[in-house]
């Protein structure tokens, strides 16, 4: 145990000696940096400021954000203490984030005093639109350091999403070291052979020509491959693809990736840089996804009709139909406000930072823009995003009380949010003074509220939720002129994973007089039979409503083969003569 503990603290001190300063944040915000205030009082906090969908903590379990949802400029920095930087050469290195919203865009300031603090100067600024964090590396010495410099972090406020902050540290320049900057396996992976790649930078004095590069899952073989003929000068990255391929299958897992053996040397100077860990989770299967509009607008908002009604217009929806949910929430501003503004809205204005309108949301993302190719462009893309899940939702109405089910079959493991939001597809009761004449899709409850259903989900097991609400208080002009989007969110990024949009089913039941009909084995691994009376014709329709299998003369001795579909929920259209049943089918 003795040589245990001397070996700890060799490595310890080895990765330490040469550390003026360092701060990850692990124990709180400001840890051992100093706050000071220069605008306002907004201090910098941990991860709980809006950063837009963009992953926080950077790394660890914790990172420095600041954030105000107001377009008032505050600004607040994070310092150093005095440090003696006059003899060696130092390196500044640290990670950022930062992202526009709309036209917003928060600033973060490097600044330097050579004399504890009495006098700064700006030697850095960073207003890039950045939704991944990056590294820095700044050597210092052009900055003439003193035994009295101290570095500050000057965030300002303009409306955009949080300046994040994390892994700052002050430290002699090595002679060799290579650092692994970033690793390319995303949270979520799709079952394929996957390359592993990523880059590491030179983060010493002296030039990279060889090195090895490795990499193993779950901390099984390692994978080992020598990179030579480098030639990488100080602060060079390089972009590395191993030769080896991960046959990435189904689950949880853990990618490490290393680098070793520096110029035939062994190890570097800084063994504790060298290496980057993702956990990752590998689906078996990938679904269809329907994007998720949420706007925030008001029957008071000038901009919100022009927007509304030249740009995200009837037309443009109509020629999208059925490839995307629609929520929008009626704002209490500009004075007097929306009539059907509620406070569920004013908590999703409260969740996204919105503090202009219009402002449309995409799956999380900013996407308000007064061009509608730009629009369109948008959600073309915002197709083409894989999704994790398949959705149904269901409701019926009985007088003014409404029973929602939803069903979500998950593709992967995870704690996410469900929200459910009744909407109605036009109402004319909140006109006021902005020049429409009608408002679409307006969000009128939300079950059971604004903050959803938290549910954490197993891959391939089928989760089930049932809703039910009075909405007599409510601002619902017609009850057979309503919808319901179903939603899956990540609450730590705010990643919208899924969307889904109802079709109203009259009465407590969708059946309109079949006998008695069960389709068996359900879920099923592709074949599927009926027990029925009668001989049926069925069709299949996915969850945007596409029939993807037909078949006719059905009976009890029919194999239905859906064997080639994706698994995934389907609605099974059942039509015998006039009378017509739908049911719903897992395919596994």
């Amino acid at each position: 145990m003795k040589n245990k503990i001397i070996l700890l603290f060799a490595i310890t001190f080895c990765a330490t000696m040469n550390a003026q300063f360092t701060e990850a944040f692990e124990g709180g915000i400001p840890g051992s940096m100093i706050q000071e205030f220069h605008n306002g009082s907004v201090s910098w906090i941990d991860c709980d400021g809006n950063a837009g969908g963009a992953t926080c903590p950077i790394n660890g379990v914790s990172s420095a954000s600041f954030y105000n949802a107001s377009t008032n400029n505050y600004t607040t920095s994070l310092s150093t203490p005095t440090l003696d930087l006059s003899s060696g050469d130092y390196r500044l290195s640290f990670k950022h984030l930062h992202k526009k919203l709309a036209s917003n865009q928060n600033y973060l300031y490097l600044e330097y005093s050579l004399d504890g603090g009495s006098n700064w100067t700006i030697f850095n600024a960073y207003n890039n639109n950045l939704d991944q964090y990056v590294y820095e590396g700044i050597d210092l010495a052009s900055l003439n350091p003193t035994s009295t410099t101290r570095i500050r972090f000057k965030a300002e406020n303009r409306g955009g999403y949080a300046v994040v902050l994390d892994d700052i540290s002050i430290s002699i320049i090595p002679d060799n070291d290579a650092k692994l900057l970033s690793l390319d396996i995303d949270a979520i992976e799709l079952a394929e052979n996957k390359t592993i790649s990523g880059s590491f930078i030179n983060n010493g004095t002296n030039n990279i020509d060889s090195i090895d590069l490795n990499w193993q899952v779950d901390g099984g073989t390692t994978y080992t491959q020598s990179l030579t003929g480098l030639n990488l000068s100080a602060n060079e990255e390089y972009n590395f693809s191993h030769n080896d391929l991960w046959n990435a299958s189904p689950g949880d897992h853990s990618v490490k990736v290393w680098v070793s053996n520096l110029n035939g040397n062994g190890n570097d100077d800084d063994i504790l840089n060298d290496e980057r860990t993702n956990e990752t989770f590998v689906v078996s299967t990938i679904a269809t996804r329907i994007p998720l509009y949420e706007e925030f607008t008001s029957s008071t908002c000038g901009p919100c009709a022009t927007f509304n009604l030249n740009y995200f217009n009837d037309a443009f929806l109509n020629s999208n139909e059925n490839k995307f949910s629609l929520v929008k929430y009626q704002m209490n501003w500009p004075a007097p406000g929306d009539p059907y503004y509620t406070a569920e809205g004013g908590v999703r204005r409260n969740y996204y930072g919105v503090n202009a309108i219009p402002v449309l949301i995409l799956d999380s993302k900013e996407s308000t823009d007064f061009n509608t190719a730009a629009l369109q462009n948008k959600l073309n893309n915002a197709l083409e995003v894989p999704a994790y899940f398949v959705m149904t939702v269901d409701y019926t109405i009985t007088g003014t009380s409404i029973d929602v089910d939803v069903t979500t079959m998950p593709y992967l493991n995870g704690e996410y949010t469900l929200h459910v939001a009744v909407v109605e597809k036009e109402t004319t009761g909140n006109i006021m003074n902005n020049g429409e004449s009608f408002f679409t899709n307006v969000m009128l409850k939300m079950l059971p509220n604004a903050s959803g259903t938290l549910i954490n989900f197993t891959h391939d097991v089928l989760e089930t939720n049932s809703f039910n609400f009075n909405l007599s208080s409510t601002h619902i002009e017609e009850y057979d002129d309503l919808e319901v989007i179903a939603f899956i969110q990540n609450n730590g990024s705010k990643e919208v994973m899924q969307s889904i949009n109802s079709s109203y089913i009259l009465g407590v039941s969708n059946s309109q007089g079949l006998g008695k009909i069960i389709l068996y084995p359900n879920p099923t691994n592709g074949l599927l039979y009926i027990s029925t009376e009668n001989t049926v014709e069925i069709k299949v329709l996915d969850i945007v409503g596409k029939t993807v299998h037909s078949q006719k003369n059905v009976t009890n001795s029919t194999a239905i083969d859906l064997s080639k579909l994706t698994p995934g929920i389907y609605l099974v259209s059942i039509v015998d003569g006039t009378q017509k049943e739908i049911k719903r089918v897992i395919i596994k």
